[in-house]
Formats: structure tokens, C-alpha cells, sequence
């Protein structure tokens, strides 16, 4: 009420008011203040506002110039997406964070009415395929820069109608972790001409095993792709290898293959490869990798750029140890992560 009223601050651009404990009354009293006109960034996140608390953010007519609104973790289901969708303010929306709330693709369709978003965040809600069919449709795909819809229970379905859209070419990012898409999934990504721009991909624990990360490697259609998440997919050997192997992302600065099945051979395959020369971090825990996996790392000369390497949960052993704190092909790291890879006297 105090910050509502107050006069010392006629410029204010940016408020920030997460984690304040502030239900319905306290949106109505903010929201219903005729000292924010020039208010461009308003993050509510972390408050238990719900439906209600959404519904007097929209009727409000005080924020005309908003333009980035965060809503994450507000409790805000389908009624609360569908009054968002008619507020006024709404089509001038270019960034909108509404991660770990409670609607579904239903409501995710009101959301086709933006026609200006530049970063869309849906992560950990119940998106499915029918909120991305209808995300794939709506206007804003052709402005969107950064998308993150990770955690959203979608499918090979819903995987497939985003990569057929001709409408997300300006995407540079996007996050699709931890959902369902599955080998034939990540097959349809791999093959569509409708992300030019794309260059930070995270696909991680989407079931897309080698058949998927295979695809991908095969496609010449990411040039300018820096940064790829294919974590946690039960990737074997063969998959690792085919990655390895691939000509098609000599931009790549990051690759995070936490989680996977990857063994000996694979990190061999990879150490093995002059196709990522500008790599500057890597992930390789967790992998079922030995001494000689690691040995081979050690003796790679094609990863001197390297500035963050991990190499966590992989059983290297003290032969592995020892190579690996001996290599002269590791100058610039400054970031090493080797939780659970020996115990201390190893």
C-alpha cells in the first residue's frame, strides 16, 4: 500500500516484489496505482496470487507500457492464462515467464494472442501436444528469440507439429528438456529447414536414445548451433561415435552429455574428434567411463580450449587420475568437476 501511494519514485521502470507473500489484495493495490505509468518490468514471482490475483493484474489500465512480466510460481491455472490473454497490456508483452504453474495446453492457447513475444517461459506445467500445436500456430512464433517449454509432459506429437511450423525462425534458443519426445521426435527436429538462426538446443531426458541423437548428428541444418544438451537419453557408444563423427557444428562452444551410457569407447570416439575446435566446456559425467576412456581424454589435443570440463560419477580410477592431472592439453581450464570419480588416497 505504502510503495502504491508513493511519490518518490516518478521514473520507476523496473519492480520486482518476488517472494513478499502478496495474495489478491496486495495485485489489486499494486496494479490499481497511478504512480507506475512508466513501468516496463514487473516480476511477481514466488507469490501465492492464483486466478484471482491475474485476473485484477489484467483488468488494470495503470501499466500500459509493461513489456516483461514475470508470474512464475504464482499458482496460476487456465482462468488465470485466459484473463492475461484479453488484458490490455498483453499484445505488448515481448518477455513473459510463467514456469512452475498449474494450466495446461488449454489455457497455453490463449497465449496465441501475443503477437510481439521475444522469450516465452512454460517450463514445468502441463503444456502436452495439443499447447504446442497451438503455440506452433500463433502469431508471436515469428518474433519469439527464446523459448523454454522443458518439463512440459510433451510427445513425438507435439515435437512434431514445432518442427513442422515455419513460423520460429527467429528462435536462437530453446529448451525442450525433460519431456517425452522420444527418438522419432528429435527425427523431425533434425530434419526441419525452420530454425536457421538456432544456437542453443537442450534436449536432455527426452528418451531420444541413438536413433535420435544419430539423426541429429546427420543434419547439416544447425550451422550456427554453439550449445547442445542431450543429457540423460541413454546414448550408447554408437550414438556418442555418430555425434563425434558429425561435420555439421563447428561453432559449438558447449556440450553437456551428463547421464548417458556413453563407456569407454564413446569418450574415445569423442577425444578422438578434431570437429569441435572451438569447444569451451564439456560434460561427460556419469557415463560408465574407465582409465581408458579417460586416458584418451588425457591424450587429446583437440580440447585445449576447454575452460569447464566435468567429468563427475565415472569410475576413472587411478590410472585415469593420473593421466588426467598430467596432460599438458588442459591450459585453460578453470572449472573442474569430478565428484565421485575417487577417493581420496586413489
Amino acid at each position: 500500500q505504502a510503495l502504491s501511494r508513493s511519490l518518490f519514485f516518478p521514473n520507476l521502470r523496473s519492480l520486482n516484489i518476488c517472494l513478499c507473500r502478496l495474495g489478491v489484495y496486495g495485485i489489486q493495490v499494486i496494479v490499481s496505482s497511478s504512480v507506475l505509468p512508466d513501468l516496463t518490468w514487473l516480476d511477481l514471482s514466488n507469490n501465492p496470487i492464483g486466478d484471482e490475483g491475474v485476473k485484477a493484474l489484467a483488468a488494470s489500465s495503470f501499466i500500459p507500457s509493461l513489456a516483461r512480466l514475470g508470474l512464475r510460481s504464482t499458482d496460476v491455472g487456465n482462468a488465470g492464462l485466459q484473463a492475461l490473454a484479453a488484458a490490455s497490456f498483453f499484445p505488448k508483452l515481448t518477455s513473459l515467464d510463467l514456469g512452475y504453474n498449474k494450466f495446461s495446453g488449454a489455457g497455453v492457447q490463449a497465449l496465441a494472442a501475443s503477437s510481439v513475444f521475444l522469450e516465452l517461459i512454460l517450463t514445468n506445467n502441463f503444456v502436452e501436444d495439443v499447447g504446442v500445436q497451438a503455440l506452433a500456430s500463433s502469431a508471436f512464433s515469428s518474433t519469439l528469440k527464446s523459448f523454454d517449454i522443458s518439463k512440459g509432459q510433451i510427445c513425438t506429437l507435439g515435437m512434431e507439429a514445432f518442427a513442422a511450423s515455419k513460423l520460429f525462425s527467429s528462435l536462437t534458443s530453446l529448451n525442450f528438456c525433460d519431456n517425452q519426445v522420444g527418438a522419432e521426435g528429435m527425427q523431425k527436429l533434425a530434419t526441419s529447414s525452420f530454425f536457421p538462426k538456432l544456437s542453443c538446443l537442450n534436449v536432455g531426458a527426452n528418451d531420444i536414445r541413438d536413433a535420435g541423437v544419430q539423426a541429429f548428428a546427420a543434419s547439416s541444418l544447425f550451422p550456427g548451433l554453439m550449445s547442445l544438451n542431450v543429457s540423460m537419453n541413454k546414448i550408447t557408444p554408437a550414438g556418442m561415435t555418430a555425434l563425434a563423427s558429425s561435420r555439421f557444428f563447428p561453432r559449438l562452444t558447449s556440450l553437456d552429455v551428463f547421464g548417458n551410457e556413453i563407456e569407454d569407447t564413446g569418450m574415445q570416439a569423442l577425444a578422438g574428434s578434431s570437429h569441435f575446435p572451438e569447444l569451451l566446456s564439456l560434460n561427460v559425467g556419469h557415463n560408465g567411463i574407465g582409465s581408458s576412456g579417460m586416458e584418451a581424454l588425457a591424450a587429446s589435443s583437440f580440447f585445449t580450449n576447454l575452460t569447464s570440463l566435468e567429468i563427475s560419477y565415472n569410475d576413472v580410477g587411478p590410472v585415469g587420475k593420473t593421466a588426467l592431472f598430467a596432460s599438458p592439453f588442459f591450459p585453460n581450464v578453470k572449472t573442474f568437476t569430478a565428484i565421485g570419480c575417487w577417493t581420496v588416497g586413489r
